[in-house]
């Protein structure tokens, strides 16, 4: 994918407005959203829900946008599937990416749009907890492990992108409902 000058401040741009939403449902929601991580039901459910929207991109056919294409509208209804994949169990790049695809954004940049839309949320949302930590007094934290972790995430990132794009590109994405679902199903009835 070959992007112009131009194309990167509009591709920033819409990066910034569609990392709005969800900023706004986390700054305001996290304990409300927390709570929700306990209950397996809840968690189940939103497996289940994750898989029907990968199963449905399997039927997107039209996929021809660019980003030269691409509106403020475009950016903040995939930054508002974002937001609502702080249910847990919902996938965060299978919604954002499904949203793109939805928009009629190409495969590929769907797919981008989506890894680089979770940099500022991810990132946010990082920072938040340590300062959260800092407050409460957490002094113990190894800033070594911190690193490494930090870099274990960015590498691993980069290999999840190439295998989305891979899956993306030859139409698979819907494969991971077949995980999704049955392990929702489980976990509903699990209890």
């Amino acid at each position: 994918m070959i992007y112009f000058k131009d194309d990167y401040k509009t591709f920033n741009l819409y990066i910034i407005i569609g990392s709005i939403p969800a900023a706004v449902v986390g700054i305001f929601f996290e304990d409300f959203f927390e709570k929700m991580n306990s209950s397996l039901t809840v968690v189940g459910f939103f497996l289940i829900i994750t898989g029907i929207i990968l199963w449905l991109t399997n039927k997107i056919t039209i996929n021809k946008r660019k980003i030269k294409d691409m509106s403020v509208l475009d950016s903040i209804f995939i930054g508002l599937a974002q937001a609502l994949a702080i249910f847990p169990g919902l996938s965060r790049s299978g919604s954002t990416i499904a949203a793109g695809l939805y928009k009629n954004l190409n495969r590929e940049l769907a797919t981008k749009f989506s890894f680089i839309l979770s940099i500022p949320v991810i990132g946010g949302a990082t920072l938040l907890k340590l300062k959260e930590l800092t407050l409460n007094g957490t002094t113990d934290l190894n800033y070594f492990y911190l690193f490494l972790a930090t870099i274990s995430s960015m590498i691993t990132g980069y290999l999840a992108i190439n295998f989305f794009l891979k899956m993306i590109k030859e139409q698979k994405l819907h494969y991971f409902a077949y995980y999704c679902i049955p392990l929702g199903l489980i976990l509903i009835f699990s209890l």
